[in-house]
């Protein structure tokens, strides 16, 4: 019996993946055999990522993209009562990620300012 045209199909996208996903297997299984880094003053986990990307380049994609998130802990309150300093009549086109954006530099600006460690 042979197979319909969309088996087909299917098992050329499956061989043309089947490398990258056995690259990245490979990556996480040696990321999770290598073992722990003892933590110490001056242990810096961006600067781990930084050496160890070379090592893990997928995992590292992955890192940047977590670390990347901003974390806040100002009061929802506080951080919408701002959202009316950025939104006027002559910035109503702007776009949520826009929006987002210069909430986070304005509160990352200001706690610069103040000496306060950003990250």
């Amino acid at each position: 019996m042979k197979a319909p045209a969309i088996m087909n199909i299917f098992n050329d996208i499956v061989a043309k993946q089947s490398p990258a996903v056995a690259r990245l297997q490979g990556e996480i299984d040696m990321y999770l055999i290598d073992g722990l880094v003892p933590y110490t003053e001056v242990f810096s986990v961006l600067d781990w990522w930084e050496v160890a990307g070379t090592r893990y380049p997928t995992l590292r994609k992955v890192a940047r993209d977590i670390f990347a998130i901003p974390v806040t802990t100002v009061a929802s309150e506080s951080a919408f009562s701002t959202s009316g300093r950025i939104l006027s009549e002559h910035r109503s086109r702007l776009t949520p990620n826009m929006v987002e954006v210069l909430m986070c530099s304005q509160n990352w600006l200001r706690n610069k300012c103040k000496g306060e460690q950003i990250m």
